[in-house]
């Protein structure tokens, strides 16, 4: 959701008197909330919804690993295996599939992480390694955005993670509806620049 506040000052220009609801929901949930217009949109890496919703591919995402800046820690852009098992975790325990990833490509070699803290979402993240030595692995380019400040440091990753591809579903039975339409095309031209960031 890294992408949000560039969402809402698009949205803000276009058509300030709409309203923007974020609402977290179970995958399994979200194709029905999606058919009884509860939902406009899902956006995510789900990868479940593709063969049921509408698509289309906003961005791909890869991963990297982000830590508070102190002595000690290992040079290069790029941590080994061993650093990276020998750190004590932060987990963010998301709904998306591309959260997982990493976990099951490290069980995959029979290994896995110190998971010190577990949280349901990003938002206590750098507050979290700011006062702590623990790592989070977390999307490029939020902890670009969170690092603006300059207080972390960011490594890539020790296992090689396919890319997360953050698409945006509908229902097929509002796929010609003008305000969804319209809607779509301000939120893929938003995501399309935020691409490029």
């Amino acid at each position: 959701m890294a992408y949000l506040p560039a969402l809402c000052a698009a949205l803000h220009d276009a058509a300030p008197r709409v309203k923007l609801l974020i609402e977290p929901l179970p995958v399994e949930e979200i194709e029905e909330a999606l058919r009884s217009s509860r939902l406009d949109f899902a956006i995510g890496n789900l990868p479940s919804l593709l063969p049921r919703t509408r698509d289309l591919l906003l961005f791909e995402e890869s991963y990297v690993c982000m830590t508070r800046k102190r002595r000690g820690l290992p040079a290069g852009s790029k941590l080994d295996l061993e650093q990276f098992l020998s750190a004590s975790h932060v987990q963010v325990r998301s709904l998306e599939h591309s959260h997982h990833n990493l976990d099951d490509a490290l069980r995959a070699q029979g290994v896995g992480r110190n998971i010190a803290l577990a949280l349901p979402h990003f938002v206590a993240v750098p507050g979290v390694l700011a006062a702590t030595d623990f790592f989070a692995t977390l999307p490029e380019k939020l902890a670009h955005i969170l690092n603006q400040g300059d207080t972390f440091r960011i490594y890539a990753l020790p296992v090689s993670l396919p890319k997360a591809a953050v698409t945006m579903h509908w229902h097929e039975h509002f796929h010609e509806d003008e305000g969804i339409a319209s809607m779509r095309g301000l939120m893929t031209d938003v995501l399309a620049d935020f691409a490029k960031v």
